[in-house]
């Protein structure tokens, strides 16, 4: 996983043909669970591009992917980002390996 803290960081992830960024807060137990699905996602699919925001430590990066994908916020979050759009978001309870596992391999 790699942490955006600047904009050059979030560029990487805009200019990437496929990734899935995930908005994570450091103070919310549902985003620690969270948390945990999208580790266990990067053990099972090692070569799938997987970025991070903390949103408690770099809001203006949260709220710059807000505006740039034009996908309003929630934490915990996870955006599937294609050539640069948001094709698909889940958030809270719903952000689970199994789904991320469906998106990256391409099943609907």
């Amino acid at each position: 996983m790699r942490t955006i803290e600047a904009t050059e960081d979030l560029s990487t992830l805009l200019d990437a043909e496929r990734a899935i960024l995930f908005k994570h807060s450091s103070r919310c137990e549902l985003s620690a669970l969270a948390w945990r699905q999208v580790e266990k996602f990067v053990a099972t699919c090692p070569a799938a591009e997987v970025f991070v925001i903390n949103v408690i430590e770099n809001r203006s990066m949260s709220l710059e992917a807000e505006s740039r994908l034009g996908v309003r916020h929630e934490t915990p979050q996870v955006i599937l980002v294609e050539a640069g759009q948001a094709v698909r978001q889940a958030s809270h309870r719903h952000v689970r390996v199994k789904t991320l596992k469906e998106w990256w391999d391409g099943d609907k």
